[in-house]
């Protein structure tokens, strides 16, 4: 059998990232505590924990697993579902994010898209 070096090397490198994503995501969980974004960064850390997990573990099952097996397939779809769980805390929350930023009911000024008077050319 034949050691197939660059495949080794992308997958530490995968799995280094992952771990680093997922180290920096929960000191940031137990760092951000109270404010507007509180809830939103929340989801988000909780989305990369998740999606980090998944792809591990759907890693872990290629690289463990034969193809076909029931072990495989059992390990396969859990990393799917969990990184599929991550990806939806990524859509709750960007669109907390959002929803802070442009709140229901806000209304730009009608002047809006005017030039400041600082700017603009006083000669014309």
């Amino acid at each position: 059998m034949q050691v197939d070096y660059m495949y080794l090397v992308l997958l530490s490198l995968i799995l280094c990232s992952l771990f680093g994503m997922t180290y920096y995501s929960v000191r940031m969980l137990w760092s951000m505590k109270r404010g507007l974004l509180e809830k939103s960064w929340r989801y988000l850390c909780w989305g990369v924990v998740l999606a980090s997990v998944g792809v591990v573990i759907v890693l872990i099952s290629t690289v463990a697993f034969t193809d076909g097996t029931v072990r495989y397939l059992i390990t396969n779809y859990f990393g799917v579902a969990l990184a599929t769980m991550g990806a939806m805390s990524f859509v709750l929350g960007f669109r907390s994010h959002t929803g802070v930023f442009h709140p229901k009911g806000f209304t730009t000024p009608e002047n809006a898209n005017e030039i400041p008077f600082e700017n603009q050319n006083l000669n014309s």
